[in-house]
């Protein structure tokens, strides 16, 4: 039980990590000004997020948590991606008439983690000056 309730937490928090980028846009500004250290700290965090994929063979650290614990496919790549965007990243695809295979869902992480990182960078270097 308390297992399975950690394994939520920690799929929810890795779901709602992805979103936060855009979520900040939608702040107003004078609150946004209010935790100026902790937007730049957490900014780092989303750079320093695709780094610690390198060590971990191209997966993040949640999702291999997520795997170890049985709430994800072990056998399939980009298994979170999968389970809980695929809702979001297939549709994308289909628009673009690209075929949904691991290559292609690859590409569409990466781009999601450009306008992740376009989106904090605004923000922290932009909105905030």
């Amino acid at each position: 039980m308390t297992i399975s309730i950690l394994n939520l937490i920690v799929d929810m928090f890795h779901i709602i990590f992805m979103f936060i980028p855009f979520i900040v846009l939608l702040v107003p500004l004078n609150v946004l000004k209010k935790y100026i250290l902790t937007l730049k700290i957490v900014f780092l965090l989303y750079i320093l997020t695709p780094v610690h994929w390198l060590i971990f063979d191209n997966e993040c650290i949640l999702t291999l948590y997520s795997k170890k614990r049985g709430t994800l496919n072990n056998d399939v790549r980009n298994a979170f991606s999968k389970k809980y965007l695929s809702y979001i990243y297939y549709p994308i695809l289909r628009l673009f008439n690209a075929p949904i295979n691991d290559k292609y869902i690859t590409r569409i992480i990466g781009v999601h983690w450009l306008l992740m990182l376009l989106s904090f960078w605004y923000v922290v270097c932009i909105k905030l000056n």
